[in-house]
């Protein structure tokens, strides 16, 4: 179980990098610049930080009464860390991966800004010299850091899907699923639970979720959706990542069992309906704004 939820961040890396790319391509109405670069960096944090601000500010009040804090990680950090997403958290410890997303959209930021008309081409040579680094750093004593971790190039597969997706490549669906699924299910039987700059990570997991997301993509242009629910577990998937974990803390606190995993469940859909949407359309109505002031 831990395994496979170490997983899913890897195909959430996947999968951010290939939606990231998508919308900030060359071809994209919005281009390249200074101001595609600093709309794209607003707009990632208008989508990040407000839900993770309201959840933790929830948390913290919540903690005041439960014991909510995640023992191994001490509440110490200066609140800057905090409301910043630098370092860990306490009281909501998944929010580790954020660092990773905020990282990335420096890295695609810096690339609209600098290098617009030669992004895809730049950015594979970057992820080149990612790979590279994170292999030395396996034999040779080089500061460690994100640069160090190949979690990073879970994005550049996403980004490479995406890049081939818009260049018309239809083929291996289904030979994709099969070996994404043989190599996401060999990584969950081995418990890889503590291989952050370990290369056996992204071979199972990332790799496996970069060939799944393909697949995916093409059923979707053949026609074959996924089922509404699954769609809406999708759609909400943010507000779950951020609320299952106080909220599945409040609920082994009081001993709820099954019925506390059902109202987490219910109230992080709560939140992404009546907290998520709204901040969501607020971002829209920016990026409205903008085109229409460039225009």
């Amino acid at each position: 179980m831990a395994a496979c939820g170490i997983g899913a961040a890897d195909v959430f890396f996947v999968i951010s990098g290939f939606i990231i790319c998508q919308i900030v391509s060359p071809d994209h109405p919005e281009g390249g610049g200074g101001r595609a670069a600093l709309f794209f960096l607003v707009k990632r944090c208008l989508r990040i930080y407000p839900l993770y601000w309201t959840v933790f500010a929830a948390a913290t009040i919540g903690s005041l009464w439960l014991p909510l804090q995640y023992e191994p990680i001490a509440c110490n950090r200066e609140t800057h860390g905090y409301i910043l997403l630098i370092g860990g958290n306490c009281l909501i410890p998944p929010v580790w991966t954020l660092q990773y997303e905020l990282y990335f959209y420096t890295v695609i930021a810096a690339l609209l800004l600098l290098v617009p008309r030669t992004f895809y081409a730049t950015l594979m040579l970057l992820m080149l010299a990612q790979a590279s680094y994170v292999v030395l750093s396996g034999y040779l004593d080089l500061p460690q850091g994100f640069l160090s971790s190949p979690l990073l190039l879970e994005f550049g597969a996403g980004c490479a899907i995406s890049w081939l997706h818009r260049r018309g490549f239809q083929k291996w669906a289904m030979g994709s699923l099969l070996l994404g699924v043989v190599a996401f299910s060999f990584g969950a039987a081995q418990a890889i639970d503590d291989v952050f700059y370990v290369l056996p990570r992204i071979l199972t997991f990332g790799l496996g979720g970069a060939l799944v997301l393909h697949a995916v993509i093409m059923l979707e242009a053949k026609g074959v959706f996924a089922p509404r629910p699954i769609e809406a577990l999708g759609d909400a998937s943010y507000s779950l990542y951020l609320c299952h974990w106080p909220l599945l803390t409040i609920s082994a606190e009081l001993e709820l069992g099954w019925y506390g995993v059902a109202a987490a469940i219910a109230l992080s859909f709560a939140c992404h309906r009546w907290i998520e949407n709204p901040l969501g359309s607020l971002a829209l109505r920016f990026r409205e704004l903008k085109l229409a002031h460039l225009s």
